[in-house]
């Protein structure tokens, strides 16, 4: 199309310089021919000029080719340049990696220098390290050959852990050597406790306090749950935490043989000074032990052993003591000592003062509504029954002994109880003077 233009626009040209009496001019293509065409002109001269050498060298199938060569080209080079920044952020990914990995054998390394030095450290307080995990920690046993270690020794050892290793001592549980290396020192040092000597109260406690500082470096949930002994010994055993095996099988073996030797009617306020000086340092569960299963036992059966008609000791004299400490324990004991109160009162006379003296002092022991029904069914009949038998006639009786001494059951009856008792049996008889 642009050829036909082009011989278009030369036939133009020629037609006109003939009209104008300008033959001998002839117009060509060349570079010369084309300076002397105005602007407008020559750009249709080069739009020509081009279209005539793009058709003088137009190859189809070379055309095809070349373009397909350039996209292929094309697209190698994006490839490449992906794979170029692939592996650029690969090598810095494996840079990144290589420090991480050179960082953490750094650590190993150290991690291992520390173990040694730990294993060392031990092994000189005749320790050994057990290679095999059990539930997951390293377990710990004393050596055979090692020297006599003592709680000095094993004070300094958890100083110099907790100081200097305080991270594998919290990762292993270093605190559990204490069961290997003071356990034994712990129960060798009660073993020759008199508990029960007038100045050994306090035996221990300052020791214990400071173990239980040591071993307790941070607070656990374990030291106040509750433990039922009912599962497996071994079971128990494993759930204790260090500072509970050294009270559980270094103190309280010695509490346990104190408590087989002592008569709490006898000396109460020994044993009793005894349980009020441990009992912050020992764990719930272990307070509970303590009197639930050992003080309360041998009271009870002192209770089971009492006479209040022979007994020269009142039983609140040594029972008494325990009620701030014991609070709602000693429930179940005073049922057994209403029953023999109850059984002392069946003989009994109401002008007899000696049971206001007996029952005194458990009024706020008992519960009231206890109470109350207490002294409804032993004192109040016996009161009434004695105001009706008294003798009104003053020529005959002039002291009414039964009348006053049921005004002096006020303190514990109260007025509303006694006022009662003199309407129901008093007052009905005076009316009928």
């Amino acid at each position: 199309m642009c050829f036909l233009f082009f011989n278009f626009i030369n036939f133009c040209d020629a037609l006109k310089e003939v009209s104008f009496g300008n033959a001998s001019k002839v117009l060509s293509t060349n570079t010369k021919t084309m300076n002397c065409l105005p602007v407008g002109r020559k750009y249709f001269w080069a739009v020509a000029k081009a279209e005539t050498e793009r058709l003088a060298f137009d190859v189809p199938e070379l055309m095809h080719n070349l373009n397909i060569l350039i996209d292929e080209t094309e697209e190698t080079i994006r490839r490449t340049d992906r794979q170029m920044r692939f592996l650029r952020d690969q090598t810095t990914a494996l840079e990144n990696d290589r420090e991480q990995i050179k960082a953490a054998l750094e650590k190993e390394r150290e991690e291992q220098n520390r173990m040694d030095q730990l294993v060392q450290l031990l092994e000189g307080y005749g320790l050994e390290l057990i290679k095999e995990f059990s539930g997951g920690f390293f377990r710990f046993t004393e050596l055979c050959d090692a020297d006599e270690v003592t709680l000095d020794h094993c004070r300094e050892l958890f100083h110099t852990m907790q100081r200097e290793f305080y991270e594998e001592y919290r990762l292993f549980k270093l605190e559990e050597v204490a069961i290997a290396s003071v356990l034994p020192l712990i129960k060798r040092y009660f073993s020759t406790w008199d508990a029960l000597g007038s100045t050994h109260a306090d035996y221990g406690i300052a020791l214990m306090t400071e173990w239980k500082r040591i071993l307790e470096v941070e607070e656990r949930g374990i030291f106040n749950t509750t433990k039922s002994l009912g599962s497996s010994i071994l079971n128990f055993l494993e759930n204790l935490s260090p500072f509970e095996r050294l009270l559980w099988d270094g103190w309280m073996p010695a509490m346990r043989k104190a408590a087989l030797q002592w008569n709490p009617r006898d000396g109460p306020q020994q044993m009793l000074r005894i349980v009020e000086i441990w009992l912050p340092l020992l764990p719930l569960w272990m307070r509970e032990n303590l009197l639930e299963q050992i003080i309360i036992p041998r009271i009870a059966a002192q209770v089971d052993e009492w006479n209040p008609l022979t007994d020269r000791i009142p039983i609140h004299v040594w029972l008494h003591p325990w009620l701030d400490v014991m609070g709602d324990r000693l429930q179940p004991v005073f049922s057994p000592i209403r029953q023999k109160l109850a059984k002392a009162l069946r003989e009994w006379n109401p002008t007899d003062r000696s049971a206001l003296s007996m029952l005194r002092p458990w009024k706020g022991c008992f519960a009231a509504a206890t109470m109350s029904a207490f002294l409804s069914m032993n004192i109040i009949p016996k009161l009434e029954k004695a105001l009706q038998e008294m003798i009104y006639d003053p020529t005959k009786n002039h002291r009414y002994d039964e009348f006053y001494a049921t005004l002096d059951w006020i303190e514990l009856i109260g007025a509303e109880g006694v006022a009662g008792i003199l309407s129901r049996s008093f007052f009905p008889k005076v009316l009928l003077l």
